[in-house]
């Protein structure tokens, strides 16, 4: 008998806790819900961040290509340079 009552005094303990505990529950739901918004906003963030990154990217390959034909020309130049010093020295260094 005495384990009986004991039970029963258990169970209504129990449930005295369900209604603090199913508001902890929908808080935890609330939570959960707001942290998914989060999580698709932030997706959605990415997304365009690498779209962007992808855009930057073939931005600096283009800018590279025209730093290398920078070079090319700079290197041209240097050879015309060195070819008309070559004349200037030939013809004495007096140029009329």
């Amino acid at each position: 008998m005495k384990t009986l009552q004991s039970g029963m005094k258990t169970i209504q303990s129990d449930m005295k806790t369900i209604p603090s505990n199913m508001k902890i529950i929908q808080s935890n739901m609330k939570t959960t819900q707001s942290n998914m918004k989060t999580t698709q906003s932030d997706i959605k963030t990415i997304k365009f961040d690498m779209k962007t990154m992808q855009s930057d990217m073939k931005t600096i390959q283009s800018d590279m290509k025209t730093i290398q034909s920078d070079l090319k020309t700079i290197q041209s130049n240097m050879k015309t340079m060195k070819v008309l010093q070559s004349d200037y020295t030939v013809l004495g260094g007096v140029i009329s």
